[in-house]
């Protein structure tokens, strides 16, 4: 039995001699250096930084996030912010490339600055966070940019290719127009022809050469209308439309030039993405 109480107060002291206190910045940020970067320089603010970055529910000790998840490296721009106990870029900014570093963040300030949203449900006001984070690597801007040239390069490419299997998946044998739009007819109106800087009422639906559907106006059950000829709609759009009638009925598939280009359009619209659209011209304003 006294053999068996030494161990275990053995063992207790060597726990507590190995645990990692917390300590404070001036701020109240509560941290632990894991691994420190021999003459390290910290990273500055306005800078991007390149983490490995898990975080917790403190007192549940529930993982919440694993940038591990990601398919790409999580990256930020860290930028000094004002908080009591301060921040998540507070905590980066004691950080120079290699290092990795335990802390603590107040739940609430951390979902309403850095993710834009109230604490979750499942936690409580004064609850805590816990991060685990290690800087990976500072990139600078000329890297980032020249990152994104090469990724976008590779995006161009292979939209060529996408293009070009689908329309031999879907036997789509129509020579392009001259801007490279495909446009094949599913049935032929009656009525009069599309005219420039007229307004002309349309039902369509918008799809990813996967075929999977990203906009419709039959599922709002609402025409859409624009005025021909004046840039109001996508390039292949206006040139798809002008070629039309009152009752056609056409499938054009637009290359990401003729459509939204580089950028994409918001969320919804990758770079470089050629587009396949369904649509039927309904009316002519007089």
């Amino acid at each position: 039995m006294k053999n068996l109480f030494i161990l275990a107060a053995a063992l207790f002291i060597s726990a507590c001699a190995t645990k990692k206190q917390y300590e404070k910045t001036e701020k109240g940020l509560e941290y632990q250096v894991i691994q420190k970067t021999e003459n390290g320089k910290l990273i500055e603010s306005g800078q991007i930084a390149e983490l490995n970055l898990k975080f917790f529910a403190d007192k549940t000790d529930s993982l919440i996030y694993n940038s591990a998840d990601l398919k790409d490296a999580f990256r930020l721009q860290v930028n000094k912010k004002d908080a009591d106990g301060g921040s998540f870029d507070d905590a980066i900014l004691l950080m120079a490339t290699g290092d990795s570093m335990h802390f603590l963040l107040d739940a609430e300030t951390f979902f309403m600055q850095n993710m834009r949203q109230p604490l979750p449900e499942y936690m409580q006001k004064g609850d805590k966070l816990r991060f685990q984070v290690k800087l990976v690597a500072a990139p600078s801007m000329e890297k980032l940019m020249a990152e994104r040239q090469a990724m976008l390069d590779a995006m161009k490419t292979k939209e060529t290719e996408l293009i070009q299997a689908y329309l031999k998946e879907n036997n789509i044998n129509v020579e392009p127009t001259s801007s490279g739009i495909y446009l094949v007819y599913k049935e032929k109106g009656k009525g009069s022809k599309t005219e420039a800087g007229k307004k002309v009422s349309v039902h369509y639906t918008g799809r990813f050469l996967t075929g999977e559907k990203f906009d419709s106006s039959l599922d709002r059950n609402q025409p859409f209308e624009f005025v021909l000829g004046v840039g109001q709609v996508i390039p292949a759009w206006d040139e798809a439309v002008s070629l039309l009638k009152v009752g056609d009925k056409v499938t054009i598939v637009a290359p990401s030039h003729v459509a939204y280009g580089e950028t994409g359009a918001g969320q919804t619209i990758p770079p470089y993405s050629a587009l396949v659209f369904d649509i039927e011209v309904l009316s002519i304003a007089k």
